[in-house]
């Protein structure tokens, strides 16, 4: 549900999935201090060989890829015996997928679950993370997708 960063600076960022713009997309928090939880899962990263390689390394930039969707909302209203029913368009946007370099590298987080190869739920309440691009195309996680580009202070990761 959330990746949790230790800056250099000792503050703590998470990117977490979020409601704020509209459910299942994702946003971040800024933390305090990290509050373990026994019914929460907590994996140290930092041995990782995915991870590895990221270490000590400056965030040089986020992108965040923003979805849209149109969808219909029909509402009905009764007025003595009659009904009337009044159709509305309704734009969803909400930030669906993020891309974090690390100077010539990046990774992506994304509102996505696999759940196996045949089966995949886009506008998940669950964040899959890619350490390659191959994967983002496989999945168009970038493609035809509006972005939004905000570039973060420079600032080392632990």
């Amino acid at each position: 549900m959330n990746v949790i960063f230790k800056l250099d600076n000792g503050e703590f960022i998470q990117i977490k999935w979020d409601n704020e713009f509209y459910p299942y997309g994702i946003g971040f928090e800024k933390l305090q201090e990290l509050n373990f939880r026994t019914e929460v899962k907590t994996i140290n990263v930092t041995s990782n060989q995915n991870w590895e390689p990221l270490l000590k390394k400056e965030i040089t930039g986020i992108k965040v890829f923003w979805d849209i969707s149109e969808t219909k909302r029909v509402t009905t209203t009764k007025i003595c015996f009659f009904k009337f029913s009044k159709t509305k368009k309704i734009i969803i946007k909400i930030p669906q997928n993020w891309e974090i370099e690390f100077g010539n590298s990046k990774i992506w987080v994304s509102a996505l679950e696999i759940i196996d190869e045949s089966n995949v739920n886009f506008w998940a309440d669950h964040l899959t993370l890619f350490f390659n691009k191959n994967s983002t195309e496989e999945f168009n996680l970038v493609k035809d997708i509006s972005t939004q580009q905000n570039i973060t202070k420079k600032s080392k990761f632990e």
